[in-house]
């Protein structure tokens, strides 16, 4: 897993303020084997092992990887005496095969079962009873699948990937005048968003350079159907459009591989928005990394980008009386990246960062029956971005991180994390004011012990300020 919250990468599009890339490893090829562990909140299940080898002396050339994850959250919080049940499933799964020493296939899937409801305890009191009225009653849905075909070329300088995916998330979510027995609908919204994927990326190595570029092609449909009985409102949207972009980037390693420098850029289009186009949403960006000592344990970073994010389906498929789509015209919102940071590597299984940054927002979304930014909203149970928008808000960012993390080494492993941040966004009004989301103070820990006989303990943590 690799957190970006700046100098993303060219090839992800669509990111604003971060990109959360999982990297699933391949299955045993040489025998089957498998993990259950226990967890706070719920259980798993791993499984792994080759697939069709007639061949026991070799490793197999198809392998596979498969995870299930259960929680019993309802369950303690049954026992506890809380009216709320929350209930997940997730999975996930690959099958790899070796075509031959220059070609692979591989099949990824990745799904979850999100449920939330309410049952009444024997005798509540008053903060029991309003949550029995005021949390929503979840039902969602989430599949994606793909297919992708890696070709290394025969002259070993570099390897071509061409994937196919799909996507589907399906949220049905509601409040009734009896949320235990789900009757008397207030709200109910159902939403779905389908989206199908095709992307390919060329890299070549050559004169100390490494080259990648790019083109990806999506299909996106959008349906939302939202009855609000209060307010006698019935509302249902269908959106389907295509959604283009591409990029090219570098990197080299410079002064004996002190400096390791990178720069790319990606523009992104679609078919719905009025006046989208490549040159409007051109995305350039270049980092660098300095090693202050010959054994780079002191290392000095920093970056700056350009990035662009289309707006949400919520705003696109948003219908006003007429049946016209009303934020057609809505530009896609654009944030400025200043990053800038010192490293140090303890150990080469450890390091310790301190890392300041600077983020500028631009083109972000205000209401038009408040003036209100849509970043100032959301705090409450309620469908975000269903309105007619104006593109004119802006918003700023700053803070710095402490980070601390350990890989694994004498059987432990660990990330630390502290940020203190403000963020703001102006309305109509052009006046800054804080996000919903500007707690000031984070600050994480995420980490586990290896024990003996392949037993583990591991631990999360997670404090946000007010």
């Amino acid at each position: 897993v690799t957190l970006s919250s700046s100098s993303f990468g060219a090839e992800y599009d669509n990111p604003l303020s971060g990109v959360l890339a999982f990297e699933q490893r391949e299955g045993d090829a040489n025998g089957f084997g498998g993990n259950l562990r226990l967890g706070a909140s719920e259980t798993a299940l791993t499984l792994e092992g080759p697939l069709f080898n007639t061949d026991k002396s070799k490793p197999a050339q198809t392998t596979f990887l498969f995870s299930l994850r259960r929680s019993y959250l309802q369950f303690l919080f049954e026992l506890i005496g809380l009216p709320i049940r929350p209930d997940y499933w997730d999975y996930q799964w690959k099958i790899k095969h070796e075509i031959d020493a220059y070609n692979s296939l591989s099949f990824i899937g990745i799904g979850a079962i999100d449920d939330f409801s309410v049952k009444a305890p024997d005798e509540f009191d008053e903060e029991q009873q309003a949550a029995l009225e005021q949390v929503p009653i979840i039902d969602q849905r989430s599949t994606t699948v793909g297919l992708a075909w890696k070709r290394k070329y025969k002259n070993g300088k570099g390897f071509l990937n061409t994937v196919v995916s799909s996507n589907r998330l399906e949220n049905v979510f509601a409040r009734y005048e009896d949320n235990t027995t789900k009757t008397g609908t207030i709200f109910q919204n159902d939403s779905y968003e389908w989206e199908t994927k095709f992307r390919i990326q060329a890299t070549q190595y050559g004169d100390q350079w490494k080259w990648s570029t790019g083109v990806n092609v999506q299909n996106s449909s959008y349906q939302n159907n939202t009855r609000f009985l209060y307010y006698d409102i019935a509302y249902n949207t269908d959106v389907n459009f295509v959604k283009y972009g591409l990029f090219l980037k570098a990197s080299r390693a410079f002064l004996n591989d002190r400096l390791d420098f990178s720069w790319g850029i990606r523009s992104d289009a679609d078919s719905f928005s009025e006046g989208s186009s490549l040159l409007d949403n051109i995305s350039p960006r270049l980092s660098f990394s300095y090693a202050l000592t010959e054994n780079q344990r002191w290392k000095l970073n920093a970056s700056a980008g350009r990035y662009f994010k289309i707006p949400t389906y919520t705003m696109l498929g948003f219908q006003n009386q007429q049946g016209i789509f009303a934020n057609q015209q809505a530009a896609y919102t654009r944030s400025d990246h200043w990053v800038g940071g010192i490293e140090y590597n303890l150990t080469p299984a450890s390091r310790f960062t301190v890392e300041g940054f600077r983020k500028n927002y631009a083109n972000y979304p205000v209401s038009v029956i408040d003036g209100v930014s849509l970043a100032n909203k959301g705090g409450g149970f309620e469908v975000l971005g269903n309105e007619a928008i104006r593109s004119e808000g802006e918003g700023q960012s700053s803070g710095v991180e402490v980070l601390f993390q350990q890989k694994l080494s004498n059987n432990f492993y660990g990330v630390f994390a502290y940020t203190y941040f403000s963020s703001e966004f102006s309305g109509a009004d052009g006046v800054l004011r804080p996000s919903v989301w500007d707690s000031r103070h984070l600050i994480s820990f995420s980490g586990g012990y290896k024990l003996k006989r392949n037993w583990e303990l591991s631990a999360r943590w997670r404090f946000a300020g007010k």
